[in-house]
């Protein structure tokens, strides 16, 4: 894959996990939204760390909380703690069936999710609802084969071309 191309796929990748991000929902169905930004990072993490790292984590985490509204640094920090450890373990974590790697994402945006919970608290600013923070843990996880498999075929077609 030229840099080029990956940069665009990349990219690309991302801008459409924002868009999702800031799909509106009806209101039983919002806090189910899957952590679509967080779950981009951690694919590209495992794919290309050396290609999208902690800046990117932190620079799309200061871009999601523009877009959200949220106190300025919530979600740049979670993110890029999950970059870390991402990217810190992100040889072991590619030897695990998609499966499992399901559960290591799902533990993953629970760090995202307390991480920008903690946040919120530390803050007072909007009590986040200590029942419906947790559901986006749920449907990242269980989404995640999907997303994994549509991404690495979204990559490989973008490195054959």
């Amino acid at each position: 894959m030229t840099s080029s191309s990956r940069g665009w796929v990349i990219a690309a990748t991302f801008l459409i996990a924002l868009m999702l991000t800031a799909l509106p929902l009806p209101p039983w169905a919002a806090p189910w939204r899957p952590a679509w930004v967080a779950m981009v990072l951690i694919y590209w993490n495992l794919a290309l760390p050396e290609h999208v790292g902690l800046v990117v984590a932190f620079a799309i985490g200061l871009l999601l909380d523009v877009m959200l509204s949220a106190p300025m640094g919530q979600n740049a920090l979670a993110l890029t703690t999950v970059s870390f450890v991402t990217i810190a373990n992100h040889q072991r974590f590619r030897l695990y069936p998609v499966g499992q790697q399901a559960i290591i994402v799902g533990l993953l945006i629970l760090l995202h999710q307390l991480l920008t919970f903690l946040v919120r608290q530390l803050l007072t600013l909007q009590k986040p609802d200590p029942v419906n923070h947790w559901f986006p843990v749920i449907t990242s996880t269980l989404l995640w084969p999907w997303l994994f498999i549509l991404l690495r075929d979204l990559r490989r077609r973008a490195q054959s071309s």
